[in-house]
């Protein structure tokens, strides 16, 4: 149906940008008034993509009530009026809107251009070199980034994007099989005693689970971290990939 508005706010975000939507609920605040209670429901907007978001306030006597924020303000304050005291207030509380939980770090626009391409391993060097200063915490970025540059032979570069997956907060396997990375990449690089400290890491992170590469022909596993503390890994190049 035509609503006669000018929709370019919202298509120049989704569509022409990478601007991300991320808002906050930063305080509530009900108290008796009248016969009722009068809330108050404070919403602050921290990434760059402005939406009217909805916010549901669910109040003690089961009744709700929902609203949109005014996609205009930074910081909106949304109001009630009930008979019953707050118990809870969700935002965007079916989920239609793709948020980010917390904002991320700004990046220069040469590198947010890099990575909105779309890049393969032969633009690994490339993306590195954009982004090597930059505080990106997406662990799937720097992980993928690492496996790209090793499927180039750019071991240290490699051995760079695996520390950074291990400073932040990454699922346990990943962490695991991050450390298995860097022990691997060291060994590569002649650090023996480097890679045995990689190597116990990982058995002191190991889950149980295991994390395969079946184009390199790599599957880091509690059986392989074993192996690779008594013998190093060594590059050989197979059909289909690399493998020890």
């Amino acid at each position: 149906m035509e609503s006669g508005q000018n929709l370019a706010w919202f298509f120049d975000q989704w569509v022409r940008s990478n601007a991300y939507a991320c808002y906050q609920i930063e305080s509530t605040e009900s108290r008796p008034e009248g016969d009722g209670f009068r809330t108050e429901i404070r919403i602050k907007r921290l990434g760059p993509m402005k939406m009217p978001v909805p916010v549901k306030a669910v109040f003690e006597d089961g009744s709700e009530q929902s609203v949109l924020t005014d996609r205009t303000r930074d910081v909106d304050i949304l109001e009630f009026q009930s008979q019953a005291k707050l118990r809870e207030a969700i935002l965007n509380p079916d989920n239609k809107i793709a948020m980010m939980d917390k904002p991320v770090a700004e990046i220069p626009p040469a590198a947010a251009r890099v990575l909105s391409w779309g890049w393969e391993a032969a633009d690994s060097l490339e993306v590195l070199d954009a982004i090597r200063d930059e505080t990106i915490e997406s662990v799937d970025l720097w992980y993928k980034l690492g496996t790209y540059l090793y499927e180039e032979s750019h071991l240290r570069e490699a051995l760079v994007c695996f520390e950074r997956v291990s400073d932040l907060n990454a699922d346990p396997v990943v962490a695991f099989a991050s450390q298995g990375w860097m022990g691997l990449l060291e060994d590569l690089t002649g650090r023996r005693a480097e890679a045995l400290t990689h190597y116990r890491k990982a058995l002191s992170l190991d889950t149980g689970k295991s994390m395969a590469h079946g184009d390199l022909g790599i599957r880091i596993d509690r059986k392989w971290v074993e192996t690779r503390l008594r013998s190093p890994f060594r590059w050989k190049k197979r059909r289909g990939g690399m493998a020890s």
